[in-house]
């Protein structure tokens, strides 16, 4: 068993860790402590069936369909945030508060997009990473504080191989993000420092898994989430978790996955749900991130002035002010609509209201200024340790 300690200045150092071997069988019942146990399922048949909500708004006429939404925070106004879309004719950015295009990079097959920040406060200093499936290479793009345009940045990581997906984020209290890659059997993960002429690598790392990833999301304290093919979702903070799966959504299509935050009382306590798209049939399925209890399902619709589209085969969140309906949070989805492919948005506020559970404040104050913690211990698996 090996612990890792996921934290940019252990990053910045030697590797954190050696490669895995894949698994290749199911372990016995008796393997041990790290042996597999039941993860909450959640079935066709269960009793908690979907809830219906609406959604609050959309972004119409897309050049194609969406392979990504990310959302960028304005580091110190509580307005002019950014919807960022990405598809295979490139990057697009929308003002959240009237749809009005800001930006764009044209002549990118983006497939996938996630955002992140350098630095804390008013000066933080964001960007966005995409999937470049043409050249099958990972993009950088700066957005600037003030025009909030897309600023090309030297230094990308190189790839090789699939790439199904990809996620970005931090650990607390450190000022270097990092970048992951889901691919056929591993998951690639980078950590970024900025530089004059755009970023550096300061660690690459290689984690292999089971084949069957096909998403991934970064909470706000640096631990990843990933969901599999078959419905299952695991939570990397412990040597087992490709054996013990955080939760089970049976006879899925998982599309997407993501954890959204809030915070709330007098000492700020912060609960996380985990969400899964199933893009079967669009309903989005919740789940408590600390023991992966079901908490319910959502499906989504239009409204009179917003016809409904099919179902929903993407989905990006942001746990940020992004202001007005959005002061607590937001999801998007990507959807076909009736004149083509679709944006649909809807406030974070909407799934715990659904589900009668409590909404708090958004985990991050103006500029990404993060929680402060004590350096996050995070655990990779070795997925081969059937509790040897």
């Amino acid at each position: 068993m090996r612990s890792y300690l996921l934290a940019a200045s252990v990053l910045a150092g030697a590797s954190l860790l050696a490669a895995c071997e894949k698994k290749s069988s199911e372990p016995s019942a008796d393997a041990g402590p790290d042996a597999p146990v039941d993860a909450p399922t959640v079935t066709e048949e269960a009793p908690q069936g979907p809830v219906d909500a609406f959604f609050s708004d959309e972004l119409p006429g897309l050049s194609g369909p969406a392979t990504g939404i990310a959302f960028w925070e304005h580091p110190s106004q509580s307005y002019n945030s950014l919807l960022i879309v990405a598809n295979a004719d490139g990057i697009v950015s929308y003002n959240m508060e009237d749809g009005t295009e800001v930006g764009r990079v044209d002549g990118v097959n983006a497939q996938g997009v996630a955002v992140s920040y350098f630095g804390f406060g008013a000066s933080a200093a964001g960007f966005l990473a995409t999937h470049d499936a043409a050249a099958n290479a990972v993009r950088l793009y700066g957005i600037d504080n003030s025009s909030r345009t897309f600023l090309p940045l030297d230094g990308a990581p190189e790839l090789t191989g699939e790439v199904r997906d990809i996620c970005a984020g931090r650990a607390p209290n450190s000022s270097s993000p990092m970048i992951f890659a889901v691919q056929e059997t591993s998951v690639r993960y980078f950590s970024l420092a900025a530089n004059a002429d755009g970023v550096s690598i300061a660690e690459d790392v290689t984690l292999e898994t089971p084949d069957n990833l096909v998403s991934c999301a970064v909470d706000i304290k640096g631990a990843l989430t990933l969901a599999a093919d078959n419905g299952e979702i695991y939570r990397l903070d412990n040597e087992a978790a490709f054996l013990n799966p955080l939760a089970i959504v049976d006879d899925a299509t998982p599309a997407d996955v993501a954890v959204i935050q809030s915070q709330s009382g007098d000492d700020g306590a912060v609960s996380e749900q985990v969400l899964l798209l199933d893009q079967r049939t669009g309903a989005v399925h919740v789940f408590n991130r600390d023991d992966g209890e079901a908490l319910g399902a959502i499906n989504f619709s239009g409204t009179d002035q917003m016809p409904d589209a099919e179902p929903a085969v993407l989905m990006g969140s942001a746990s940020a002010n992004l202001g007005a309906l959005y002061r607590d949070g937001i999801l998007g989805f990507g959807a076909a609509g009736d004149e083509g492919p679709v944006v649909r948005i809807a406030p974070v506020s909407t799934v715990l209201n659904s589900l009668s559970l409590p909404v708090g404040g958004p985990v991050t104050a103006r500029g990404m200024a993060m929680i402060k913690d004590n350096e996050l211990n995070i655990t990779l698996p070795d997925i081969n340790n059937e509790g040897e």
